[in-house]
Formats: structure tokens, C-alpha cells, sequence
């Protein structure tokens, strides 16, 4: 039995010195974003892509290969929007790691898909992507599906000129 303790005791010194040595690790990592405030021609010599839309206030940061803005939809609910380089097969950007009951993808009827997460009644994340990059729309107090429509409409007019929103109803 002493030996079961002492033992026990061993492996969760090593557990420990392990976790408390990642944790050191993680410490240590720089930052990679670089903030730009709402200078998009900044995010953009740091990301090293195009981002479809500059709007006088948007808050805005990069790192190499990605930027991300921020704006409010009205005036209690906070959008962040990301865009990559488009890559094969295309990736989550968003960074959102939270479980919700109502995941699903649908597809436009333009044939673009597009990933939804949140409840019955909220999205709080859209994933789409297309020739021109990656992109995740996130809002921390949930966004309706209209809501979250209008916003890729919006990129895709921009992205893509010949773009009409007809042809996703």
C-alpha cells in the first residue's frame, strides 16, 4: 500500500511539472496580432491579402495570413469578422471553440455552403468560403439568419462585382 502511494505521488509530480512546463511555454508566445486600429491598408501589408470591405471605423488587426474586424451591428451587439487566404480543404478561422446544439450547413442557391452555429433561434457563428478566402462571421450575443445573410451578401458584392443577391434566394 506504501508502495501504491509513493508511486501514485511520482506520477502526479510528473503530471504536474509537465502541465506547469506547457503552461510556461504558452506564457512565453508572442502575440500575433498586430492591431492597426482601422487602418486596413496597415492589416493588409500584415496579413498580406485584400480584405473586400473598409468601413471609417472599423476596428481592425492582422496577422499573416488573416485579418479580423470588429464593428457593432447596432448599438449592444459586437460583429467580428475574419478573412484568410482560401486554402483546400477551406478551415474554420473563427477561433470559436464553443459547443452549440444547432449546427448545420446550408447551401445557396448560388451553390455556395455555408456553416451555421448557434441555437434555433440565433447564429453566434458563419463559416463560408470562396475563390477569394476564408471567412468567419462571429457575434458573442447571436445574430439572426437575415442578419447573418445581408453580412455575406455584403463581402460578396464587394469580392465578387458581377455578385447578384438574387441568385441565393
Amino acid at each position: 500500500m506504501k508502495h501504491l502511494k509513493l508511486l501514485s505521488l511520482i506520477i502526479f509530480c510528473i503530471l504536474l511539472t509537465a502541465c506547469t512546463k506547457q503552461e510556461t511555454e504558452l506564457a512565453k508566445m508572442a502575440n500575433p496580432w498586430k492591431y492597426c486600429n482601422n487602418d486596413m491598408a496597415c492589416a493588409e501589408k500584415v496579413a498580406k491579402i485584400k480584405f473586400p470591405i473598409a468601413i471609417p471605423g472599423l476596428q481592425v488587426r492582422a496577422m499573416d495570413g488573416m485579418i479580423e474586424v470588429l464593428y457593432f451591428l447596432d448599438q449592444s451587439r459586437e460583429i467580428t469578422i475574419r478573412k484568410a487566404a482560401p486554402s483546400d480543404p477551406p478551415k474554420d478561422i473563427s477561433g470559436d471553440y464553443n459547443q452549440y446544439p444547432v449546427i448545420k450547413q446550408i447551401t445557396l442557391k448560388n451553390g455556395v455552403p455555408i456553416q451555421i452555429r448557434g441555437t434555433e433561434n440565433k447564429i453566434y457563428v458563419m463559416n463560408f468560403y470562396n475563390s477569394k478566402g476564408n471567412y468567419a462571421v462571429m457575434c458573442e450575443k447571436g445574430m439572426s439568419f437575415d442578419e447573418a445573410l445581408n453580412i455575406y451578401i455584403v463581402i460578396s458584392q464587394v469580392e465578387f462585382p458581377n455578385f447578384n443577391p438574387s441568385d441565393i434566394r
